[in-house]
């Protein structure tokens, strides 16, 4: 299935179901999503909190996916919390600071 038929489908529940919330979406996560998500990430962004670059990360990029595919769906893996500090100067917190899930929680937000 594409992702952009995945993104659909998840888009289409929270539209038709605002009352409930979506307590797992990992069936949703595979390959193809992650390459995606990776794709779509700003190449000019920071390094990760673990002070990893885009350009490293991607010389492995399918063993890195796959692992964190893994541990993702097998709830080994917690983002840990990031603070950014906003345009006003109030900190924000995100706690779904790795690129790869921006993208999929940006498609589930209502």
């Amino acid at each position: 299935m594409e992702v952009s038929t995945k993104q659909l489908q998840i888009a289409e529940l929270a539209a038709t179901r605002p009352e409930e919330s979506f307590t797992s979406l990992n069936h949703y996560l595979d390959m193809d999503w992650m390459k995606e998500a990776y794709r779509r990430t700003r190449r000019e962004s920071a390094p990760g909190v673990d002070g990893q670059t885009m350009e490293e990360y991607g010389k492995e990029l399918e063993s890195n996916l796959q692992e964190l595919i893994g541990l993702a769906k097998s709830g080994r893996y917690h983002a840990p919390p990031v603070y950014l500090l906003s345009a006003i100067g109030r900190i924000v917190s995100n706690f779904f600071a790795d690129f790869q899930f921006l993208l999929a929680s940006s498609k589930t937000t209502r």
